[in-house]
């Protein structure tokens, strides 16, 4: 399992999941794919205003929550499961 911490949020993700999503070429398909397994604990604007401060995006392209939801997926650094840490 794999850990991405927000300023406001926490996501847990399958590896599979990290594997599918971050991958070389492109990942549409599996972002999709996991967007829709993937159970994210915050809400549509703490989403958008976590992305906000990544300055990537203006704010006309942060209106939409399911892309969103799938930038950040793809767009964060998974930790390895803190849980198995030594």
């Amino acid at each position: 399992m794999r850990y991405a911490t927000f300023n406001r949020f926490e996501i847990e993700m399958p590896d599979d999941a990290v594997r599918d999503c971050s991958h070389q070429g492109r990942c549409d398909d599996d972002v999709t794919y996991w967007e829709q397994k993937i159970r994210i604990d915050a809400s549509a604007e703490d989403i958008r205003d976590e992305l906000r401060e990544y300055g990537a995006w203006e704010a006309q392209d942060l209106e939409d929550d399911k892309a969103n939801r799938q930038r950040i997926i793809r767009y964060r650094d998974w930790e390895t499961d803190r849980k198995s840490v030594v």
